[in-house]
């Protein structure tokens, strides 16, 4: 039986699937006889195979030089030595104090065994003293206690203070209570933290990517802001979030994890080669 010859048409359809090498050994011979009696289809396998054997030939495309080296030494960040601190040493002036503390010491000592006979006759004279003074000792002890109390809670009410120490306890578990919020205000808000982990290395991008602007493709230029502008987008979000709720740690990472895009999409930017 004779097989039905090929058009054409038919040829469109299997034309990819003959240069890949994946029509059946029947399929081929059909579609070569059909090209070789038609000029249409035999010019359009002859310049397809001729195009194959034209990008088989061509070198490998690289860059005509390494750009990492110049762009790594851009972004890297300044190493600021510390400065050592000076340990303490023993100087002059606490060497003329030493001194004078021996000296004082030796006269006191001397003016002690001198005046120990005295000093028994005078104890002797003296009337111990009374409760009522002994009391105020007390109360001024007290009162120098409630005052660093005061310093540490903020103060509190005269009435407070006239309770004595039946308000002692409970003015104590104020200022334990004070102590959370006081360590929690003076740690680093998240906002400037993330700035401090992400700012100088994006600035640096930026200028980068501004400088080889004119060398990337227009297209890539253009997908590349259009991201930036989306990403700029999620970063003042979470930024307005966590000024409304400086203790959520959800915000602080998502705005951890949008400044880090935008890092990484600079990052992939500073490394395209340029457009030919």
């Amino acid at each position: 039986m004779k097989e039905k010859a090929m058009t054409c048409v038919d040829i469109d359809g299997i034309l990819l699937e003959y240069f890949e090498g994946d029509l059946d050994e029947v399929a081929r011979r059909r579609l070569e006889a059909h090209a070789a009696s038609c000029a249409r289809c035999s010019g359009l396998v002859r310049d397809v195979n001729g195009i194959r054997t034209e990008a088989a030939s061509l070198r490998e495309m690289v860059p005509s030089r390494d750009l990492w080296q110049g762009i790594e030494a851009r972004i890297q960040p300044a190493v600021v030595p510390i400065a050592a601190v000076p340990r303490p040493g023993i100087s002059r002036k606490w060497m003329v104090a030493a001194a004078a503390a021996l000296v004082v010491s030796t006269a006191s000592i001397t003016w002690l065994a001198a005046s120990r006979s005295l000093a028994g006759r005078v104890a002797e004279a003296t009337p111990p003293n009374p409760p009522q003074a002994a009391s105020a000792v007390a109360m001024d002890r007290r009162g120098v206690a409630s005052d660093a109390l005061d310093a540490m809670t903020g103060g509190v009410s005269g009435t407070e203070g006239a309770e004595g120490g039946t308000n002692r306890g409970s003015i104590g578990g104020s200022a334990a209570a004070r102590l959370p919020r006081l360590a929690a205000a003076s740690d680093e808000p998240a906002a400037a933290a993330a700035d401090l982990a992400y700012g100088a290395e994006i600035r640096q991008l930026q200028s980068v990517l501004a400088e080889r602007r004119q060398e990337l493709d227009p297209a890539t230029v253009k997908i590349v802001e259009d991201n930036l502008r989306l990403i700029d987008i999620a970063v003042r979000q979470a930024r307005a979030a966590l000024a409304a709720d400086p203790a959520s740690a959800f915000l602080a990472d998502q705005l951890n994890k949008a400044l880090e895009k935008k890092a990484g999409l600079l990052r992939t930017v500073a490394l395209l080669p340029a457009s030919t």
